[in-house]
């Protein structure tokens, strides 16, 4: 639940949201979900070696569950930030959903080695399929929301509906924070014979 929001947001209606509720350009608005993307790219290692430099799994997901709900917040909270403001947010919210990277070596250290191809295909399907249900759901809460704006044949959503929508993306961190209760810490050893 770490990934999807941001893979979902920068994917499909992140630079419209941009657009319409931060007033970017279009091309502004497709550069900052590359940051995005790009702050993601740069959390997928950088949590793996934190948790390798901390011993112990747990500290970058609860952090990386953290940055994300209060990033989320602030996007979704904020009504116009300036473009540096925004850019930051979006970078760390991208690096901090990569952190979910530890969850593939927490998985593997917590079951039986013998399990170990198994549970991190299972948690890589896990994330993947979040972003396959999220996608589509914040379609259908768009839909649902929508006030019936068309130009040009194309769908206008308004600034309002587009930050309601979107409120699932914090929940989804806010689920990913409560996991981190009840996910048992590895200190990077294997712990399951």
């Amino acid at each position: 639940m770490l990934s999807a929001p941001i893979l979902t947001f920068t994917t499909l209606w992140g630079a419209t949201f941009a657009r319409e509720s931060y007033g970017m350009t279009p091309e502004t608005a497709v550069f900052s979900m590359s940051v995005a993307l790009a702050g993601f790219g740069l959390g997928l290692p950088s949590g793996g070696w934190a948790s390798d430099r901390l011993g112990r799994r747990k500290p970058p997901l609860w952090a990386g569950a953290v940055l994300c709900l209060a990033t989320w917040l602030i996007i979704l909270y904020w009504p116009q930030p300036p473009l540096a403001a925004a850019l930051i947010l979006f970078f760390v919210n991208g690096l901090a959903s990569g952190w979910v990277v530890t969850v593939f070596a927490l998985a593997r250290e917590v079951n039986p080695p013998r399990f170990g191809g198994s549970v991190v295909g299972f948690i890589n399907m896990v994330g993947i399929g979040g972003v396959a249900v999220l996608q589509p759901l914040t379609g259908l809460v768009l839909d649902r929301l929508w006030d019936g704006t068309v130009i040009d044949g194309v769908r206008i959503y308004s600034d309002r509906t587009l930050r309601e929508a979107f409120l699932m993306f914090p929940a989804c961190s806010a689920l990913a924070l409560a996991c981190c209760f009840f996910t048992r810490e590895s200190h990077n050893r294997q712990v399951s014979a």
